[in-house]
């Protein structure tokens, strides 16, 4: 019997001695898990490039350009789409927005931004100065006053750089507009990466496309757009596309509101690629000499 009892004790401090190992390698891999997790904000973004989401949200801008440690938000499509873009910022592993840049307040590029403000911390936010009466605009002024984030009315050029990422924002020149008041106040951002030029326009019609043109310098090309107005049709489309001659062009279209036929003609004449959001959301990688595009 006291052998028994010997082979029992024995069996119980090893048992004992089992589970505390057990614990410990579950401990073990909840922390490195954990620190993965962390750690992967950017896992997929090989080190010095830049990453550019153009997501699939109809009619509407929303456009995420992150590195390996930053993030820009360019416009929040529609309201209905904020639960999406969230989605995708969440599972690119971002919870931090360093500049949110609003190129002007129509309800399909400020729609979201109330939901970004609520669920993610927004370091920075820039916006135009021409602001419209809208519930979008009021969620957007609420979710700022309750974030206690004071955005930054832009009247003059700024720009910034992160993490190697060049941004120069644009407002717009004249005191008031005789048409499309909103679309004409649209901000303009270029965006540098190494060798590679990118430009993002809002939905800037003639007038503030023409003001553009004229304030730039000889270096004018680009290597990406964002075309502005979602594709639609503007007079000065054609001097603007053969002036910056850009390699890939990316139309934010729905399939119930296209971009105009004249508008992807002028593109193919000059040998634009051209990438419709309607037929899926579309990433560019810069490695800061050439551009991958997928979609």
């Amino acid at each position: 019997m006291k052998k028994l009892s010997e082979l029992a004790h024995i069996y119980g401090k090893m048992r004992f001695i089992w589970i505390i190992v057990f614990i410990f390698i579950l401990l073990i891999t909840f922390i490195s898990l954990n620190n993965l997790y962390s750690n992967s904000k950017y896992s997929a973004l090989e080190e010095g490039n830049l990453s550019i989401t153009f997501l699939n949200a109809g009619k509407a801008d929303a456009i995420v350009l992150h590195t390996n440690n930053s993030t820009v938000l360019i416009d929040t499509g529609l309201k209905s789409g904020g639960k999406d873009l969230v989605e995708l910022l969440n599972n690119k592993g971002i919870d931090t927005i360093d500049y949110l840049i609003i190129t002007h307040f129509d309800k399909d590029h400020v729609g979201g931004a109330a939901r970004i403000i609520k669920r993610l911390k927004v370091s920075n936010i820039i916006t135009s100065d021409y602001f419209k009466d809208s519930d979008d605009v009021e969620d957007y002024l609420n979710a700022c006053n309750n974030a206690g984030i004071t955005p930054k009315i832009l009247e003059d050029e700024i720009s910034f750089t992160l993490d190697n990422v060049t941004y120069k924002i644009y407002p717009h020149i004249a005191k008031d507009y005789p048409e499309k008041k909103s679309n004409n106040s649209s901000l303009i951002i270029s965006v540098e990466h190494g060798e590679n030029r990118m430009l993002f326009t809002g939905d800037a019609n003639n007038l503030r496309i023409e003001e553009f043109i004229t304030k730039q310098e000889s270096n004018f090309k680009y290597q990406l757009l964002k075309v502005p107005y979602h594709g639609r049709y503007i007079e000065c489309l054609s001097e603007f596309f053969n002036i910056i001659k850009p390699e890939y062009a990316v139309i934010t279209s729905s399939e119930e509101d296209k971009e105009d036929k004249k508008t992807v003609e002028l593109l193919k004449e000059i040998n634009s690629n051209i990438l419709l959001t309607r037929e899926g959301t579309i990433v560019v990688k810069s490695d800061g000499k050439k551009l991958n595009i997928e979609q």
